[in-house]
């Protein structure tokens, strides 16, 4: 068993390694000696040498979280809970893990924000124009939005729960002709906005162990979701849906009308006298390309100033916070307001009219 008690010697020289004031480092062990080298592994910390991005890996990662405490000073480090995990075979504990402890509140904004991206895809955003469904039923498309997906995270993809909610997103798919490059469009934004969203705002980035597992999550996903061609990288994905936008990004009065029934919806979520506020916060972490194809104005540099700022300080605070020891899941969310009762998988999402269960639902 390696020594665990305090030695000045090696913490002098954790010291010098960490000396840089910013930057991403790496810290392998030995499993005897505790040595530490530069290599591959993730936990935020701030102390004295500023912000670092270290992964721990291996099954010794307390050991090494206590050493970096020791230097740091009590309270300033959080091990990544998931390091002993592998993504290739473990990537969907990986995965609802970060939506359920590690960013529960980022994941399920920037998810939101990828779908709202893609209101901007004319042949995506009329289409959902077209149902009437986000005109007059915007909440409970949304709830049956967040709720179905987190029934697939939250049980797994074998599992009774998570099959129904399949059978349900893919029996809704059915009943459109929709386009197999927006269904891998869509799945693209799943996999790169929330990367993007966590490294820029999240209390930490993603390590690269989480990364792979995000990706291999929503390859398996898109699988069961019958799509075909999905990206085998997440620099593939990133490719996809940046070449997808810069092709297809356009006004759509229809696509217009389904963004402004999501931003309405956005404005419920908070006091009603913020909803002006939080409409431009809202346009304010969109980007020129997303703003133009909606047809909304630029907010300008000090709206953008203010609202990145405040989620980079949220990002601070919780980084002091101490890790969550409860899972908090979407369907505890205040904002999921269509089944107060309880929900039914089976019943969830549009049907095709003469369905049974959307003449239950409409009666």
């Amino acid at each position: 068993m390696a020594d665990t008690e305090p030695n000045p010697a090696r913490e002098t020289a954790l010291d010098q390694l960490l000396a840089p004031p910013t930057g991403t480092w790496v810290i392998d062990h030995d499993a005897t000696s505790l040595s530490f080298s530069l290599h591959s592994f993730g936990m935020r910390t701030r102390g004295r040498f500023g912000s670092m991005n270290i992964t721990i890996a291996g099954p010794e990662g307390a050991l090494q979280t206590r050493a970096v405490r020791r230097a740091y000073g009590r309270g300033m480090a959080k091990a990544v809970r998931n390091a002993h995990l592998d993504p290739e075979t473990d990537y969907l504990r990986i995965y609802r893990e970060l939506g359920e402890y590690e960013f529960p509140w980022d994941l399920t904004q920037s998810l939101s924000f990828a779908l709202f991206r893609t209101y901007a895809v004319p042949s995506i955003g009329r289409l959902l124009d077209e149902t009437h469904e986000f005109a007059e039923r915007t909440q409970q498309r949304y709830d049956d939005t967040a709720l179905l997906l987190e029934e697939v995270t939250v049980h797994g993809f074998d599992s009774p729960s998570g099959r129904e909610a399949l059978r349900r997103i893919n029996g809704m798919h059915r009943m459109y002709d929709i386009a197999a490059d927006d269904m891998r469009y869509v799945l693209a934004t799943f996999v790169v906005v929330p990367k993007r969203w966590i490294d820029r705002y999240g209390w930490r980035a993603l390590t690269d162990r989480e990364l792979t597992a995000s990706v291999r999550y929503y390859q398996a996903l898109g699988r069961h979701m019958g799509i075909t061609d999905i990206p085998e990288t997440y620099e593939a994905f990133a490719a996809l849906m940046d070449g997808y936008e810069a092709e297809r990004f356009a006004f759509d009065a229809g696509g217009r009308r389904v963004a402004d029934a999501t931003l309405a919806l956005l404005t419920t979520f908070y006091p009603r006298p913020l909803a002006p506020a939080v409409r431009l916060f809202s346009r304010a972490l969109m980007d020129p390309p997303l703003l133009a194809a909606f047809g909304y104005r630029e907010p300008g540099p000090l709206a953008r100033r203010l609202s990145e700022g405040a989620l980079r300080a949220r990002a601070r605070l919780v980084r002091r916070l101490p890790p969550r020891r409860r899972p908090m899941l979407v369907r505890d969310m205040a904002r999921i307001k269509s089944y107060p009762d309880g929900f039914d998988v089976r019943a969830m999402g549009t049907f095709a009219p003469g369905c049974p269960v959307h003449q239950r639902a409409s009666a």
